[in-house]
């Protein structure tokens, strides 16, 4: 194997027996024998290699045969092969892929494997950009950064879900509806009440297909979805914690609702303004995987409500919105600024997540965390508890080796920032995310309605061949 190197006169460096070869370092960081590291073994082809264990390997290469990896090669370096080539002082494969078809590799385009559909459009969109080369993120073409100083949650849901800025008069009676719909009906309550005591989100859940049983057929699904799930928010806190729901105000804007309805008075009106503005940024991010959940159930021909609560089964999970609240429980286990540094360090020596970083699609720090970050700055100079902040702005130069290879800063970890010095309840801050996510989920049902095809990928079978029924396990 050859070698490129930085940093000598000749770009070509002959390995002899130090470096180790690439399988043991492969084979080292990964966990795995270094018999089934082979030029086809690619990122995330197993569970080993996902992607907290790629930043780390992409750190590994760099530092045991002194080579230089971009955030741009992260991308392509995601096969062994690729790997290999790139060491041998060969250019990285765009996207690192395997062989194309027909290059006597056994792969065809029918058995091609694209686990967790990395890379893939399963359709075209008109709503979000998410722009990963370009590190930003539009809202129909209008950047969701603007759109969080100079618009509101309402009018921005109308822009998601209606395809353009409304006039005045558009605007008003759309504001008109969507705050005339935020009551729910009496059986999602008794839902709510019958679960108080479950995990917020298994409550809405429930509660959110009760709202699909209980809607009368002449209400419009669409906007009562976008309406009631902050009513179904703050009304299983107040259950919960023994008080009564608070009534939805009509006279107060969608942020300001929510905190009323969660705290039971009327919120500071800064308050109300910075969640206004988190809830904008929040509201869509293309097809993330609760969003890809509620277009497949609508591909199906299933109903808003049902593919909001499928939607929400996704959003819960700990890679998804479920894990917006580990990052204050992060801090508060760091406990000061100064101990941040080592806490990192722990958790990447025993290879365990650290919350709020690392993207799917963004190989920087994700877009929406400029302007949150802001947001929870201004919070926290204005009277609030600067300790949480202090603690987290002290992650981020410890994992700066770390960012050079896509480990960047995601939008959990300054929404979260945020939730905390609103106060909120740490296990609400990812059904206060989902109640702002719902506006882009709508939006998505609704496009995939207007042009429909059921979505309905295949699995290429790799178990037994044919087999008689007397065949048994040996014993």
């Amino acid at each position: 194997m050859t070698l490129r190197t930085t940093g000598t006169s000749s770009p070509l460096v002959k390995i002899d027996t130090y470096p180790p070869p690439l399988e043991e370092i492969i084979s080292s960081v990964l966990g795995i024998s270094s018999r089934t590291v082979t030029d086809d073994l690619a990122y995330r082809d197993i569970a080993e290699w996902d992607s907290l264990a790629h930043v780390r390997l992409m750190l590994k290469i760099k530092s045991t045969y002194d080579v230089e990896i971009t955030n741009e090669l992260v991308s392509s370096l995601t096969t062994v092969g690729s790997i290999r080539a790139f060491l041998d002082g060969g250019a990285a494969p765009e996207g690192g892929s395997r062989k194309p078809s027909g290059d006597g590799d056994g792969t065809t385009a029918s058995t091609k494997v694209h686990r967790g559909l990395a890379g893939i459009n399963f359709d075209r969109t008109a709503i979000t950009n998410v722009d990963a080369a370009g590190n930003t993120l539009r809202y129909r073409g209008y950047s969701v950064d603007e759109l969080a100083t100079r618009s509101n949650f309402e009018e921005t849901a109308y822009l998601l879900m209606r395809g353009h800025l409304p006039r005045a008069d558009e605007m008003g009676e759309f504001s008109r509806k969507l705050r005339a719909s935020r009551p729910i009906p009496a059986p999602a309550a008794e839902v709510l009440r019958a679960l108080a005591g479950a995990p917020p989100f298994l409550a809405l859940q429930a509660a959110v297909a009760a709202l699909g049983a209980a809607r009368s057929q002449d209400a419009d699904p669409d906007m009562t979805a976008v309406a009631q799930l902050p009513t179904l928010v703050g009304a299983l806190h107040r259950l919960r914690s023994g008080e009564a729901p608070v009534e939805p105000d009509p006279g107060l804007g969608h942020a300001a609702n929510l905190l009323a309805m969660i705290r039971g008075v009327p919120p500071d009106p800064e308050e109300a303004a910075t969640l206004e503005e988190a809830l904008v940024i929040l509201a869509d991010h293309g097809s993330s995987a609760s969003t890809f959940t509620a277009r497949v159930a609508v591909s199906t021909n299933a109903g808003m409500h049902a593919a909001l609560a499928s939607a929400i089964g996704a959003f819960s999970g700990a890679l998804h919105g479920g894990a917006v609240d580990q990052v204050i429980a992060m801090a508060e286990e760091i406990g000061t600024p100064s101990a941040a540094a080592r806490f990192v360090q722990r958790r990447l020596e025993r290879k365990d997540v650290v919350y709020g970083f690392g993207h799917r699609v963004y190989r920087t720090a994700d877009p929406r965390s400029r302007r949150l970050r802001f947001l929870a700055q201004k919070l926290s100079a204005n009277g609030g508890d600067k300790r949480i902040l202090d603690v987290l702005e002290a992650i981020p130069p410890a994992l700066r080796e770390h960012a050079s290879v896509g480990l960047d800063v995601n939008v959990d970890f300054y929404a979260s920032a945020v939730f905390e010095a609103l106060r909120l309840p740490r296990d609400l801050f990812g059904p206060v995310f989902f109640a702002a996510r719902t506006a882009g989920l709508v939006a998505h049902c609704r496009e995939q309605r207007a042009n429909n095809v059921l979505i309905r990928p295949q699995l290429l079978y790799q178990g037994a061949a044919a087999r008689a029924y007397e065949e048994r396990a040996p014993a």
